[in-house]
């Protein structure tokens, strides 16, 4: 189950960071499934399966997007992007 809110502890600009590569991994998924759902004939098992995890999947991105709005909205302004905090985690070897 996921959590709605992170602990205060966690530094808000990951938790931004953290939370737009959820949204993109659940958008490429969506794609992939609706890609898949293309395929199948209308109205099957499979056709209608897929459809239901598509719905939960949107559901899912719907829930992280107003995680991050309200992250964002508690997070101080600044000038760094999600890029910026992204490119300096990777380059960090902690």
């Amino acid at each position: 189950m996921e959590r709605e809110h992170e602990p205060s502890s966690v530094d808000p600009k990951r938790t931004l960071s953290d939370q737009s590569s959820r949204i993109l991994d659940a958008i490429e998924d969506l794609h992939d499934m609706e890609r898949e759902k293309r395929t199948r004939p209308i109205s099957t098992p499979g056709f209608h399966r897929l459809a239901e995890e598509i719905t939960e999947k949107s559901r899912e991105v719907f829930r992280i997007a107003a995680e991050q709005e309200r992250t964002g909205d508690e997070s101080p302004r600044g000038e760094e992007t999600i890029e910026d905090i992204d490119r300096a985690r990777q380059s960090d070897p902690a």
